[in-house]
């Protein structure tokens, strides 16, 4: 199928026309998500790149189906984020919060456990439509965790794992003198 008769198949809603789409596009936008992200999470960035354009154009058709198209609904990258640092050292990243379809007029980030050891800022605002913000999350611990930050609205959720930056191995020492 051409590029144009599986945008206007998409387009008109035809199942037929997602899957060439996904036929068509899927390996190399894998190829592209795989150079930035580890093979699971590539993986998943692929997946979701065609949910969200099968939703977003599911609300152009039914503006119901995705609720007030005064109302927007966030997009939250990545589902997973991985900071490593020596012991009681923080460590920082990012997640940006996308608003899609419509403003989002509050948001809210809030840490699921370990509240005392992970921070994220800012844990609220409002986003106009196609709006952003990198929140940065931070991880003081002495010690390896696991835990998720949750994105209202949505009951988006993103694993934040926190690893420690192994010891250096101690210096031999040195032989005694003959």
């Amino acid at each position: 199928m051409q590029d144009s008769a599986v945008v206007a198949a998409v387009v008109a809603g035809d199942t037929d026309g997602f899957g060439a789409a996904y036929d068509q596009y899927a390996a190399s936008l894998y190829g592209y998500c795989h150079r930035v992200l580890p093979g699971p999470e590539a993986a998943e960035a692929v997946l979701d790149t065609f949910l969200i354009a099968t939703a977003k154009l599911d609300g152009l058709r039914d503006p119901d189906r995705l609720g007030s198209p005064a109302q927007g609904y966030l997009l939250v990258a990545p589902a997973r984020l991985v900071l490593t640092s020596k012991s009681g050292t923080p460590a920082s990243g990012f997640i940006r919060l996308t608003a899609l379809n419509g403003p989002v007029p509050h948001y809210t980030v809030r840490v699921a456990a370990d509240p005392g050891r992970v921070k994220v800022v800012p844990a609220d605002g409002s986003l106009p439509v196609n709006g952003t913000v990198e929140v940065t999350v931070t991880v003081t611990s002495k010690v390896a965790l696991t835990t998720h930050v949750v994105v209202e609205p949505g009951n988006l959720t993103v694993t934040v794992v926190y690893k420690l930056k192994p010891q250096p191995a101690p210096k031999p020492s040195p032989p005694p003198p003959a």
